[in-house]
């Protein structure tokens, strides 16, 4: 099977729900052309970013955001104030209204 193929199936894969972590043929390699090692990167970020997400809606609001993951820009704004609110209302909790 071509780079390309594996990289369409593991790109399929992932827009299906599916989120394993990626095998090493799913990872860029020295070989891979422009394309497919963008297309794999574009999935490594997917599932990097779905963990953060899943991470967040359970209420784990100190997790770590994957750097340099663009897909999580909007994502990492939430969490930042998702915390804020948290602490306002610790604040509140303790009688500290200024």
């Amino acid at each position: 099977m071509s780079a390309e193929e594996d990289t369409c199936l593991f790109l399929n894969r992932i827009l299906s729900g599916d989120m394993r972590p990626p095998e090493g043929k799913e990872l860029p390699q020295d070989g891979d052309s422009p394309l497919v090692r963008e297309a794999k990167t574009l999935g490594a970020m997917s599932l990097d970013a779905n963990r953060f997400m899943g991470e967040l809606a359970s209420g784990k609001l100190s997790c770590v955001a994957p750097r340099n993951n663009t897909i999580l820009g909007n994502a990492k704004e939430l969490q930042s104030v998702l915390r804020h609110l948290l602490w306002t209302v610790d604040r509140v909790a303790i009688g500290d209204f200024s």
